[in-house]
């Protein structure tokens, strides 16, 4: 394994690692602008040259991948330096952002700006960017929703800000509106059924690090018994993130008519 897909393999450990071992709640590591504010305080407080290389290691791979993922970029490899970076995509131009360098500034300023300066001088994605990972089928999917979202909205007669407690209040409108699973599964209420899953994977990925995940699975659910498949979900980085498939936790919600299922599968937002 050259040391690039090495790294690349390693980052979410290391993240995970930066979570439960150094920041233990201290801020929300949700690759955020604000969390690299709060990242950098702590970093420049604790770091001892040499003392903790599984620190600085976690901070380089966190600070880089919120960099990564506000620049639509990817990691590689220096080679010559024998450090990771981070390609910025297309839209930012030439460059590369090197997070030791970054950190070797921070220490050395003790400005406590370093790293959202950084963050704040990149341009925005561009609207409809895809990355390298998701499945056009996904990717289709969450552009269709997006450009419905506004009339989803007028049409629910009701004000959506995003936010973890308005999980209740998409979950009654679809036990109101499809309070069978007759009515949940009929395709007159399939574009309506498609945008609350959609908000709620949108309040999640406002609130945590998640991504929106797409796999298809050629045998077919009788055959591989995969429930994951053919629906879009949200999942964490690391192997105790959370993942949820939308659809299924309203469609739970429905079956069982108990209010508040949305917000308890959800309890980790706040947690």
């Amino acid at each position: 394994m050259d040391p690039g897909e090495e790294w690349r393999a390693d980052v979410d450990p290391f993240v995970d690692r930066l979570r439960d071992f150094y920041v233990c709640g201290g801020f929300p590591l949700d690759y955020s602008v604000e969390s690299l504010r709060h990242l950098e305080s702590a970093f420049v407080e604790r770091f001892v040259p040499g003392a903790d290389p599984s620190f600085t290691e976690s901070v380089v791979a966190y600070l880089g991948e919120a960099l990564r993922r506000l620049s639509g970029g990817e990691w590689e490899w220096d080679e010559r330096a024998d450090v990771p970076v981070v390609v910025p995509g297309a839209h930012v131009g030439p460059g590369l952002i090197v997070p030791t360098l970054l950190m070797g500034q921070a220490v050395q300023t003790r400005a406590g700006t370093i790293f959202t300066e950084v963050a704040e001088s990149l341009p925005p994605l561009p609207e409809r960017a895809v990355t390298r990972s998701t499945h056009p089928w996904l990717a289709a999917w969450l552009d269709e929703r997006a450009a419905k979202w506004d009339r989803w909205a007028a049409d629910s007669g009701r004000a959506w800000d995003f936010s973890v407690e308005s999980l209740d209040a998409v979950e009654d409108l679809v036990l109101t509106r499809t309070p069978t699973l007759a009515d949940f599964t009929a395709p007159a209420n399939a574009d309506f059924v498609q945008g609350a899953a959609w908000y709620l994977g949108e309040v999640a990925r406002k609130h945590r690090a998640t991504t929106w995940e797409y796999h298809e699975d050629p045998l077919g659910y009788e055959v591989s018994g995969d429930a994951w498949a053919g629906k879009p979900y949200i999942s964490q980085p690391g192997p105790d993130g959370h993942s949820v498939i939308p659809v299924s936790v309203l469609r739970v919600a429905v079956k069982t008519a108990t209010p508040g299922t949305t917000r308890t599968r959800f309890a980790w937002l706040v947690a």
